[in-house]
């Protein structure tokens, strides 16, 4: 079976394929996918997963349809991550709405005290491996040399508090939630599940922010 989808969603490319089982299984010292543990994990010959991942780039990967679904289960963000998600992009939202109260009577003393009613920025970064990832930082300058460090920026805007920001970095991962991947313990500084594969359609921050009304 060719490893496509219908409609929205990634088209499994080899390169693709090769990018989520290193996410999955680990890379070797050249950077490519540990086809050994690989095949334990899936519990196929590691002559298969080979097989699977040989071919160009731009070409179509051909395995079966329960296999991709066994690859895209293990970069998959946990469940309980995507709650807390959900739980902070609301928290975010609300307290949006409570900051526009009259005279800031909606406004807590900790958001103040944390900084969170300042200019917050939020950058998409190019990683190693393939992958993207959004960032969030309070806006300084030292924020994009800070951000240079973990990656290329490619996408950046700044938001008039952290909740916008929040709220715009949560709207991102919701629009690219099909190419979303989970990076293993120690791959990247932090945010191990706000990341997702570079072959996702690209989004300006700018223009996401303005759909959504976040400024």
């Amino acid at each position: 079976m060719t490893a496509s989808r219908a409609g929205r969603g990634p088209r499994w490319t080899h390169r693709r394929l090769r990018c989520v089982v290193g996410v999955a299984f680990g890379v070797n010292s050249r950077g490519q996918p540990h086809t050994a543990t690989a095949a334990a994990a899936l519990g196929v010959s590691q002559r298969t997963v080979q097989r699977w991942l040989h071919g160009t780039d731009r070409t179509l990967a051909r395995l079966p349809a329960g296999r991709l679904e066994q690859i895209q289960a293990a970069v998959r963000p946990d469940p309980e991550s995507l709650r807390q998600e959900e739980i902070t992009a609301r928290y975010a939202h609300d307290a949006i709405a409570a900051s526009a109260a009259p005279a800031g009577t909606g406004v807590l003393p900790a958001w103040r005290q944390q900084k969170w009613l300042e200019p917050h920025l939020v950058a998409v970064l190019e990683l190693a491996g393939g992958l993207r990832q959004v960032a969030i930082t309070r806006a300084s300058d030292r924020a994009m040399p800070e951000l240079r460090k973990r990656g290329k920026v490619v996408s950046h805007t700044t938001l008039g508090t952290r909740f916008h920001a929040t709220a715009l970095a949560a709207a991102l991962l919701t629009q690219l939630d099909p190419w979303r991947v989970m990076t293993p313990p120690g791959a990247v500084k932090q945010g191990r599940t706000q990341t997702w594969v570079a072959d996702a359609p690209p989004v300006t921050l700018h223009d996401l922010a303005v759909t959504h009304r976040l400024r």
